[in-house]
C-alpha cells in the first residue's frame, strides 16, 4: 500500500489570451516503510474562454534545466531545436502524446511557447526581455525545486 504526499515548493503563471502556469511540488510516497521523495513540476495549459480545454505537461527539475538551456539558445542564436514530448498517461485528461517548443518571430522580434496535445493547441509570445525573464524564472524554480528535494531526501 502507498501513501503519497504533496509538498508546494513554486509556482508561476503567466496570462495572455491563455493561462500558462508553472507548479513545482515534492511528492513524498510511503513504500514499505520508507520515504521515497521526488520531483514534479507541471506546465499547466488553460484555454481561459474554455476552462474545459486545459491540459498538464509533467516534468522533474532536471527537464527544466534543460528547457532553460533550449531558451537561452533560442534568445542567443535565434533557433532552438528543443523539444519535449511526455508520456500522455502521466498528466492530462485526453491521453494524447504532449508536446512543447520554442519559437522566434521576426518583425517584430517574439519568442514564443507553443504547446500541443491532441486538438489543443495553445501558444504564448514574450518580447525579448519577458524572454529572458522567463528562462530566469525557469531556472529559479528548477534550484528551489532541487533544494527542497535534497532537503526532504536528508532531513526525514
Amino acid at each position: 500500500m502507498t501513501d503519497k504526499k504533496k509538498y508546494r515548493v513554486a509556482h508561476k503563471s503567466y496570462t495572455s489570451k491563455d493561462l500558462f502556469a508553472i507548479s513545482a511540488w515534492i511528492e513524498e510516497e510511503l513504500k514499505e516503510g520508507h520515504r521515497i521523495y521526488s520531483d514534479v513540476v507541471f506546465f499547466e495549459f488553460t484555454e481561459l474562454y474554455e476552462a474545459k480545454r486545459k491540459s498538464v505537461l509533467a516534468l522533474t527539475s532536471s527537464d527544466m534545466r534543460s528547457m532553460v538551456y533550449g531558451v537561452r539558445e533560442l534568445l542567443k542564436t535565434g533557433k532552438t531545436q528543443y523539444e519535449k514530448y511526455t508520456d500522455p498517461n502521466l498528466a492530462g485528461a485526453n491521453g494524447k502524446k504532449k508536446h512543447i517548443s520554442f519559437g522566434k518571430t521576426e518583425n517584430p522580434i517574439n519568442y514564443f511557447i507553443n504547446f500541443a496535445s491532441g486538438s489543443i493547441k495553445i501558444g504564448f509570445s514574450f518580447d525579448t526581455y519577458a524572454f529572458a525573464g522567463f528562462a530566469d524564472s525557469l531556472s529559479l524554480i528548477a534550484e528551489e525545486t532541487e533544494k527542497a528535494l535534497y532537503y526532504y531526501q536528508r532531513s526525514r
